[in-house]
């Protein structure tokens, strides 16, 4: 194997891998994962303290009354009235968080990754064509 193509498939690991960690680097486990059913059953019968809607408004993070947290995904285009309801009845602390915004330079490296990609596809192939004339 070449050193070229070496260096290529080492660039190309670290690229996936810088995207893979910028990707993921808020997904942190935020409780138990529970069925909707179960929050559902938590929220009616008062054991649920404090709700939290994240950005995408059905990522729902809570805490129980007895300290325990939990994380559920709720559907985005139905309401369930009879939780909201219980919330209201129960006094459970709500709190609604804005969708996460992408930083400029996580948008600026996806958008250029193709682009560098073929780039570096290109350049690779034209210096083994040059290296193949010659010897």
């Amino acid at each position: 194997m070449s050193s070229t193509l070496r260096n290529l498939v080492v660039w190309v690991i670290l690229g996936s891998l810088m995207v893979y960690v910028f990707n993921n680097l808020n997904s942190s486990s935020s409780g138990d994962k529970i069925d909707y059913s179960e929050f559902q059953q938590d929220v009616i019968s008062g054991n649920v303290e404090k709700i939290i809607f994240k950005g995408d408004q059905q990522t729902i993070i809570g805490n129980r009354l007895d300290g325990s947290r939990f994380e559920t995904t709720g559907s985005l285009y139905k309401s369930d009235e009879a939780v909201e309801k219980a919330i209201q009845e129960n006094n459970v602390v709500t709190v609604y968080e804005k969708p996460e915004q992408p930083s400029i330079f996580s948008q600026l490296l996806v958008g250029a990754f193709p682009i560098l990609l073929l780039l570096a596809i290109f350049f690779f192939f034209m210096r083994q064509m040059q290296g193949g004339m010659s010897g």
